[in-house]
């Protein structure tokens, strides 16, 4: 008589605190064992049953009574459960299928008395070799995943999102087949709150990812899953609920001096990074992202601005630019070149711009802050270092704003939509303002303190 039982292999257990799943068959004395693609906590697993546990809400709470170091986090979701309890019964089936089918072969098991009958090894043999069914959604009925691919490559052909966005979403897709395989199927209709914030807490812990990278990724996924729920997913309106606080960057942009010394350093005989150096101060000077500047053209100078057209929202509208003494100097500087500034690609830039802030002596050490939930995570940084194309952008605001120029005047020249991410460049700009005026009084003579006057003699009393 076989028996058929399954343990936890706790020497292999991985950082995560998984321990994979080994069936054991025994026949007469003789052992088998196959290892289960399937992994469990400890604290979900029965193993009077051989089956594993899903822990609701109230449930935890009682454990952790018991259990003061219990994480909540590290037990298994119930879409996980199901899938590993599915995998087990599986097993337990297609053995019977196979113990079936010998005996109709007229072979018997292996006993003492039978010893040329099928052993153990003959069971799981075959077991190898068999496809176990998986619980998955039913024939026809899209996944989460799917969705995505379908809007990534709709968008592709239509050629009407920019390569970065694009990106963004592929990761969201990569992220969440890291999580189905850490977690276990994504079913459409437990997609809510709960499950938002599960997804949030391990981008955070498992994947190491900050909040502000959080943030945007779970952004895209309620785009995502806005446009699946068009295609008719069944997806509940209830993971609208969730809502993640932004952490606000900090604005590493140029002082009008460093700008200076940057535009005035001497290139000549290094055309590679002189054509770098001018992109990033024709980026102060007009605010243009690396894209714009990318797609700029002959046709968009014109002889007072630059007018080129800017896709926000949906929707393109010409940004119109005027033009500045360090603008025109550079556009001057290439008007026999086919194209009006020597752009090169995005990472490139960004690779050789630490090269001029070497070059131009920008060692200041800068400490930038990150969460990763509620972890705060400092980090020092010298300023050259921090120096990418976007910071073109970013100076061109703060400068403009430091200059006097209202901030609903730069947010127009800029091409800002969004008065709350505009924000930001107002509150470092005043925060400079304030310093350079404490500088500035600093270096002022003060004011030498009035001498004291002499006490008055009193009266000689006369003599009598």
């Amino acid at each position: 008589m076989s028996t058929v039982r399954f343990n936890l292999r706790h020497d292999k257990k991985d950082a995560q605190g998984m321990i994979p799943i080994e069936m054991v068959y025994q026949l007469s004395g003789k052992r088998g064992y196959h290892h289960c693609k399937k992994k469990a906590t400890v604290e979900n697993w029965d193993g009077e049953n051989y089956r594993v546990i899903f822990y609701g809400a109230r449930a935890i709470k009682e454990l952790k009574k018991a259990f003061p170091d219990l994480v909540p986090e590290n037990l298994l979701s119930e879409s996980r459960v199901n899938e590993i309890n599915h995998e087990i019964d599986g097993i337990k089936t297609e053995i019977q299928n196979i113990e079936r089918e010998f005996d109709v072969k007229g072979k018997l098991p292996y006993s003492p008395e039978e010893p040329g009958g099928y052993l153990p090894k003959d069971i799981i043999q075959k077991l190898n070799g068999r496809s176990l069914p998986t619980l998955t959604t039913p024939t026809g009925t899209k996944t989460m995943l799917g969705y995505i691919e379908d809007y990534i490559s709709y968008h592709e052909k239509q050629k009407d999102r920019g390569p970065r966005s694009l990106v963004i979403y592929g990761n969201v897709k990569r992220f969440l087949t890291d999580y189905q395989e850490a977690k276990g199927l994504i079913r459409l209709e437990k997609i809510n709150t709960e499950f938002f914030e599960d997804f949030r807490y391990y981008l955070n812990h498992d994947k190491k990812i900050s909040n502000v990278t959080a943030f945007k990724t779970m952004s895209a996924f309620k785009t995502l899953i806005k446009y699946a729920r068009s295609k008719g997913a069944p997806i509940s309106d209830k993971y609208k609920e969730f809502s993640m606080d932004r952490d606000e960057l900090e604005v590493t942009s140029l002082t009008m001096d460093e700008l200076k010394t940057i535009y005035a350093l001497d290139l000549r005989k290094n055309k590679r990074l002189d054509g770098v150096r001018d992109c990033l101060v024709f980026s102060c000077a007009t605010g243009l992202r690396w894209s714009d500047m990318n797609q700029l053209n002959r046709h968009h100078i014109k002889p007072d601005h630059i007018a080129i057209p800017i896709k926000k929202k949906k929707m393109t509208k010409p940004l119109v630019i005027p033009l500045i003494p360090y603008s025109r100097a550079i556009l001057e500087k290439y008007k026999k070149d086919v194209r009006p500034i020597p752009i090169i690609s995005n990472v490139k830039m960004n690779l050789y711009l630490k090269e001029i802030g070497e070059l131009a002596g920008m060692n200041e050490s800068i400490e930038l802050i990150r969460y990763f939930g509620n972890q705060r995570v400092p980090s020092r940084h010298l300023k050259k270092d921090l120096l990418t194309c976007h910071v073109g952008r970013k100076t061109f605001a703060t400068l403009h704003l430091e200059l006097g120029m209202p901030a609903e005047v730069v947010m127009a020249l800029g091409g800002w939509t969004d008065h709350r991410s505009f924000a930001r460049y107002v509150h470092i700009s005043e925060q400079r303002k304030t310093s350079l005026m404490t500088e500035a009084w600093d270096k002022m003579t003060k004011p030498k303190p009035k001498p004291k006057s002499k006490p008055k003699l009193k009266n000689k009393l006369r003599a009598v």
